[in-house]
């Protein structure tokens, strides 16, 4: 099972899975894919439908899925999200234990790990911007130049530059370039919504003609042309 992506077309033969708990067990993952020279992917948790992880033949998938912890650390004020949590365990956490929210995609089944460092985009973004607005820190477990793990957080306060711009480099340029993130650091997020409204419809397609479906697409774009101000209650 863990062989394959979310997507059954991709199944994958790597040497072995590192299912990884905390940040020292996926730094022993990454130290022993260097020292045996296999190539590292990594799975957040989440889903992916391309072959980006599972396709990885004779190296390592390292799994992040068992860290899944949503908390607040109330000396920093940073929440911390571990990059194995889904955005169902992250909305939820945020939800019942703390009352805020992120602005996050709508799959309930993305990886928190993949998700964030692509940019974070989803139904509350434009009320309260991407996720990574409110990025503040990422521990991540990189390699040195002498080919050694190591972990690091680096943050928006790092009086290092190149500390800064590493993180950066996680605001939006996609996960596992630059090392694996084991958590993301949050301040200052928003409420979460009171109300929630979720709608589901089902269209049978075996009675659409192209004339009903010019329709249907012409309705859509209607609501959303008349309803785009930033003072429209669906918004």
């Amino acid at each position: 099972d863990l062989s394959h992506g979310f997507n059954l077309r991709w199944v994958g033969s790597p040497a072995y899975i590192a299912l990884c708990s905390d940040a020292s067990q996926v730094a022993q993952a990454v130290q022993s894919a260097v020292d045996n020279g296999l190539r590292i992917t990594v799975r957040s948790g989440g889903h992916c439908y391309e072959d980006f992880s599972s396709g990885n033949d004779g190296g390592v998938i390292i799994d992040l899925s068992p860290m899944s912890a949503v908390s607040l650390d109330a000396d920093t004020g940073w929440y911390a999200v571990e990059a194995g949590a889904t955005l169902l365990d992250v909305y939820t956490r945020l939800y019942q234990d703390y009352g805020v929210t992120l602005p996050g995609g709508s799959c309930s089944t993305v990886g928190a790990g993949g998700h964030i460092t692509g940019g974070g985009y989803g139904l509350l973004s434009r009320l309260y911007g991407l996720t990574v607005d409110y990025l503040d820190a990422v521990e991540l477990v990189h390699v040195t130049k002498e080919g050694r793990a190591e972990t690091i957080t680096v943050s928006r306060d790092s009086a290092d530059p190149d500390e800064q711009a590493l993180l950066w480099g996680h605001t939006g340029g996609g996960g596992g370039n630059f090392g694996i993130v084991t958590r993301f650091f949050m301040r200052d997020l928003p409420a979460a919504p009171e109300q929630a409204h979720i709608f589901f419809h089902a269209f049978d397609w075996s009675v659409f003609d192209q004339a009903g479906f010019r329709q249907l697409i012409q309705n859509y774009g209607n609501f959303m042309a008349e309803n785009s101000g930033v003072d429209s209650p669906f918004k």
